[in-house]
């Protein structure tokens, strides 16, 4: 397995045990206080956890080597399980959200403390930064495996000819 398939994996086991954490935390709060938007986010954590099991499958399938049945491999695989992500994402997540906010609603119970959630909601703020690095760095460590900035898709040559005449301009000046 190559430098970038192994930060890329990482990226995604990491970002697994903090969902797992958050909705574990999520689910006790809104167990314990009866929070229907503390048990709608933990829904969502629920169903995002689906999410990076599905992008974890892609990856780990993606990668095997080409055979016979496949002389170009399996990259495009990964593409397969992300679209499986992302219809759990929708699904899951918004749907649970969906039905604990109508269910609310329809109760018409006034809430209680909201400090609790507040905090709550600012550790798990947190903790979605730390993954959002993580996955930064897997990214940045998969471009400079393939000789490739997270900024650019392709090198941009310094100047290159305008269309109109035989001169050259920078980028700089043909953006305008």
């Amino acid at each position: 397995m190559s430098a970038a398939a192994a930060s890329g994996r990482r990226g995604i086991v990491v970002t697994m045990a903090v969902v797992a954490v958050q909705t574990g935390v999520l689910g006790a709060l809104s167990a314990a206080t009866g929070s229907a938007s503390l048990f709608a986010e933990a829904m969502h954590a629920l169903a995002d956890l689906g999410v990076q099991a599905f992008l974890l499958v892609g990856v780990v399938r993606a990668g095997r080597p080409p055979d016979d049945a496949h002389p170009l491999g399996y990259g495009q695989e990964a593409f397969y399980w992300s679209l499986f992500a992302a219809i759990g994402i929708f699904v899951g997540g918004g749907g649970a959200a969906l039905r604990e906010g109508v269910t609310a609603w329809g109760s018409g119970e006034a809430g209680q403390s909201y400090l609790l959630g507040y905090v709550v909601l600012a550790v798990i703020a947190l903790m979605d930064a730390y993954t959002t690095f993580e996955a930064v760095r897997a990214l940045r460590a998969q471009g400079a495996a393939r000789g490739r900035s997270a900024g650019s898709s392709s090198p941009r040559p310094a100047t290159r000819p305008c269309g109109r005449c035989s001169s050259t301009t920078s980028p700089a000046s043909s953006a305008r």
